[in-house]
Parts: structure tokens; C-alpha cells; sequence
């Protein structure tokens, strides 16, 4: 690939949204998804797309604008997380994010076509994180390639800021909801987080909001989903390197 040194840009294409609160990507070989939401009250809605590289991956054709996934037209979907992965002849897609309108945190699942195309709703807006979200959490999502299970990580701010946390263990396609748990009660409106998955554990890293807000807290979930781990970060831009 040449990273796009030589993309023509389409100048006259557009997301097709009326006020675009958040948007996802994701890539598997020469294939790319895009999901993007909006806060338009009346017209609020998000979009899913399927994109294939050309031979010398240097233009993509997209398809879909696949619509209509809300029920109720007040719903936002905002602050998300994508992830994309190979099941069967085809592909599961899986969307987590905040509802700003209904201040709670929720998960979608679609089936996509070999050729990355959407093909169905296997789970559509499910609720679970469902307490004082409030609009500004973010959301992550990622899998565990060896078993394909998925963990949810959920910065929730507002009136009961804390670091949410499930585990969904993969089981015939399926992903049968676990137990939602508080892995850290935050001081103060938070900050976006980071997150990755090593094989082993779940690592998070974030800022509580005011209190500490120069040293960043990182905790590791098990992939068992049995012990959190708060690990010692550098302790300022001038401090020491902790353990």
C-alpha cells in the first residue's frame, strides 16, 4: 500500500447526515466498515458503510448508507466503538455507544456478506449500561482473537462518574450479555479513554477528571473477568516512572 499517496479525493462525497455526533471505522484486509450517527433530534438516525480497495489500494467503492437502526427518533449515537471480525462465511459487526438523549450506553450486532455488505440486525440498541451515563461517556469495544470474546469499557460521567466493564463470551455466534461491573469510581467529570487488549487482560488508561488530572490511572481486567489490577503510571510530566 502507498497510504494513500496517490487517492484521488471524491469531493462530492458526503456521510449524508445532518449533524454527524460520531463516526467509526474499521479495516480487515481489502474491506472497510463506517458507522456514523447524529444529533439531529428530528432527523436522528446512524448509518452503517461497506468499503472494498481496489486491486493497488489506491481507491475504495463504497456501498450501503444502511439506515434506520433507531427505534425511537430522539435517540443519539455518540462517543461509539467499532469492531469487525470474520464469523462464518461473512462478518459480525459490533457497535457500542452512548444514547446522549436517554443517558445510557448501548450495543448493536449486525451480520455483514462476504463482501462486507450489510445483511441483517442481530442485536439492535441493546441497553447495557443503563444508569446515570449521561452524554459525555465514551465507549470501547474489543475482542479476544483467540476465543472471540468481547469486552465492553465504558467511561461513564455525569452523576455517578465510573469505569464500566463487561464481558461477553462468545457462544455459537452469539454474545450472551455478562455481568456489568464498576471497575473504578471517578472523582469528577472524566476524559476519554484508551484501551487495548494484550492477550491476557484488558488495559484501560484514563484521567479522573479534576483530581489527579496530570497522572493518568491505568487498570488491567483479566481476560477471565475475576481481578482488576491498578498499575502505577509516571506521576507527571516531570515525575518519576512508576512500576
Amino acid at each position: 500500500t502507498n497510504r494513500g499517496a496517490s487517492w484521488t479525493e471524491n469531493t462530492s462525497a458526503t456521510q449524508g447526515l445532518y449533524f454527524p455526533a460520531n463516526t467509526c471505522l474499521y479495516t480487515i484486509g481489502d474491506k472497510v466498515w463506517m458507522a456514523s450517527g447524529t444529533l439531529e433530534a428530528s432527523n436522528s438516525d446512524y448509518k452503517i458503510w461497506a468499503g472494498n480497495f481496489n486491486a493497488s489500494r489506491t481507491a475504495i467503492t463504497w456501498n450501503g448508507g444502511w439506515s434506520n437502526f433507531w427505534g425511537p427518533t430522539s435517540d443519539y449515537m455518540i462517543m461509539g466503538g467499532m469492531l469487525v471480525h470474520a464469523e462464518g462465511s461473512g462478518y459480525k459487526m459490533h457497535l457500542v455507544f452512548t444514547n446522549r438523549w436517554y443517558d445510557d450506553c448501548r450495543y448493536s450486532r449486525f451480520t455483514m456478506l462476504s463482501n462486507g455488505n450489510y445483511s441483517s440486525t442481530d442485536v439492535s440498541n441493546s441497553q447495557w449500561d443503563t444508569s446515570g451515563v449521561e452524554s459525555t461517556g465514551f465507549s470501547n469495544i474489543l475482542i479476544d482473537p483467540a476465543t472471540k470474546d468481547i469486552f465492553f469499557v465504558h467511561l461513564r460521567n455525569g452523576s455517578s462518574p465510573s469505569l464500566m466493564f463487561q464481558k461477553r463470551a462468545y457462544t455459537s455466534a452469539t454474545w450472551p450479555a455478562g455481568t456489568v461491573r464498576t471497575l473504578y469510581t471517578c472523582n469528577y467529570y472524566s476524559s476519554e479513554i484508551r484501551t487495548a487488549f494484550d492477550g491476557d487482560r484488558v488495559v484501560v488508561a484514563f484521567a479522573d477528571g479534576t483530581v489527579n488530572d496530570d497522572t493518568p490511572i491505568i487498570l488491567e481486567r483479566d481476560k477471565a473477568d475475576t481481578t482488576t489490577t491498578t498499575r502505577t503510571p509516571p506521576s507527571g510530566i516531570n515525575g518519576s516512572i512508576g512500576s
